[in-house]
């Protein structure tokens, strides 16, 4: 799926912060994946936040092991800086 949601990103932001390119990504992802859940548009922004905030896959792969998303989401939003995020 990340390969393919490069497509909806473009190569300067929006004036609306991407929120309907988000909408439209999630609409899309509901009706090609029904069986899936978590594919909401809030869901997908804490995703692109994380993935953001932890550009590195090594990092990702651990976070993700350990701790349930909703912790991780509130990671996101509680800290501000990589270094606190990785401490």
């Amino acid at each position: 799926m990340g390969a393919s949601a490069a497509r909806y990103w473009p190569d300067r932001p929006a004036r609306d912060g991407g929120a309907r390119v988000i909408d439209r990504l999630a609409a899309d992802l509901r009706r090609d994946f029904p069986e899936m859940t978590g594919l909401s548009p809030r869901n997908l922004k804490y995703m692109r936040a994380f993935a953001e905030a932890f550009p590195d896959e090594e990092i990702v792969q651990q976070l993700v092991a350990r701790l349930p998303w909703g912790h991780n989401v509130k990671l996101i939003e509680a800290l501000k800086s990589p270094e606190e995020r990785l401490w």
